[in-house]
């Protein structure tokens, strides 16, 4: 739809007032659910939450809205929601290779054992192929040289989005490891390299300014 297309070219703001008017004709679920997305891109994260909520109420649980949702809770810091929200989202959408991904930084968020979980969510999907070196570095297998160097697409734009990919989630683990200095520098290049409408893009601005508050 119009909004969609609008998040793709970075423009969130005009996505979410066409989303406005769709929705006080016609509030289904769906809408919420994209504008939920659209507000995230805004870094407007409790009404992105409130959206995702309302399409959850409204039996709209499809696995994007609990991937919304978990997204939602991890930038507020509600980890524990988020570990509740991904679990679910994962097991709607077994095939999603970085569900394990995100689930496994919301249970360490939380305090809580993820290595095993990610290393058995693992053997769903197929070595060596991307993303399996970011869950290789989070299991303590590779380094973040070695994930970036296996960004070795013959293709432009895959390369450019992986990359984009690498240093969120390279970010993410120098979080962990307590370096915030190395991870503003990755999170601001993801939120500025990463193309609208990715996850990663949004997530990195919401973790930025998690740490710049802190």
């Amino acid at each position: 739809i119009l909004a969609q297309a609008l998040v793709a070219q970075g423009r969130p703001d005009s996505a979410i007032s066409e989303l406005d008017q769709a929705i006080q004709h016609n509030p289904i679920p769906g809408l919420y659910e994209i504008r939920g997305y659209a507000l995230q891109d805004v870094g407007r994260w409790k009404e992105s939450g409130e959206d995702f909520a309302k399409v959850l109420i409204r039996g709209g649980g499809s696995a994007g809205a609990y991937y919304g949702a978990g997204i939602d809770s991890f930038v507020l810091g509600n980890y524990g929601a988020a570990v509740l929200a991904f679990q679910e989202a994962t097991r709607l959408d077994p095939k999603k290779e970085y569900g394990p991904l995100w689930l496994y930084l919301a249970r360490t968020r939380a305090g809580m054992p993820a290595a095993d979980a990610l290393r058995e969510d693992e053997k769903r999907f197929k070595p060596n192929v991307w993303p399996a070196p970011v869950a290789a570095l989070f299991l303590g297998e590779a380094t973040p040289r070695q994930v970036n160097d296996a960004i070795t697409s013959s293709d432009q734009k895959t390369r450019r989005d992986q990359q984009c990919e690498a240093n969120f989630y390279i970010a993410e683990y120098e979080i962990l490891r307590g370096n915030s200095a190395g991870a503003k520098s990755l999170l601001t290049e993801a939120a500025h390299a990463c193309p609208p409408g990715f996850i990663e893009r949004s997530w990195a601005q919401g973790e930025l300014s998690q740490l710049v508050a802190e």
